[in-house]
């Protein structure tokens, strides 16, 4: 898969990642099937994963198919405060993927979901919002067929408009 990891880890006796945020980046046109990893590591089985303080980073026009893990996924360490802001997610067919097609994870906001992904046929959520995410846009989505429900929302005031569905759940 591709990963931008984008978190500095300072644990008590040993040096801390050398990284730090990552901004302004674009993922676009790329075709990644069939990623399985080890679900228990932070690399498992993802095929595009924004991770800790990344922002202003736009992923379009991904093909992302196959996986034991996450489509695309923005991966906030809230508790850090090192979080996914500001990025733009749209254009992307997302499917097959034992867990989620597309998520906003522990945090994150002003993130926009939108227009034009496809997640579809995937064993958890087409898309979901976790816990600690806010302000952010999902539009002009189709999320179907989905094992748990297409579009989830747990965060706090996020918007949906126009997505469809045949199952949403916290969504107004």
């Amino acid at each position: 898969g591709i990963y931008i990891d984008a978190i500095r880890l300072d644990l008590p006796g040993s040096p801390g990642h050398a990284f730090g945020g990552s901004t302004n980046n674009v993922i676009s046109n790329n075709t990644i099937t069939e990623i399985f990893g080890n679900l228990d590591v932070f690399y498992a089985g993802t095929g595009i994963q924004l991770r800790g303080d990344t922002d202003n980073t736009t992923v379009n026009g991904n093909t992302v198919n196959s996986s034991n893990g996450w489509g695309i996924s923005l991966w906030s360490f809230a508790n850090l405060g090192k979080e996914c802001d500001h990025n733009k997610v749209k254009n992307n067919a997302v499917e097959d993927h034992s867990t989620n097609g597309i998520e906003v994870y522990f945090g994150g906001s002003d993130n926009t979901i939108g227009p034009n992904n496809e997640s579809n046929a995937n064993g958890q959520a087409g898309i979901v919002l976790y816990d600690y995410s806010a302000d952010n846009h999902v539009f002009n989505n189709t999320a179907l067929n989905n094992g748990f429900c297409d579009l989830v929302n747990h965060g706090t005031n996020n918007t949906f408009k126009k997505n469809t569905t045949d199952c949403d759940l916290g969504v107004d």
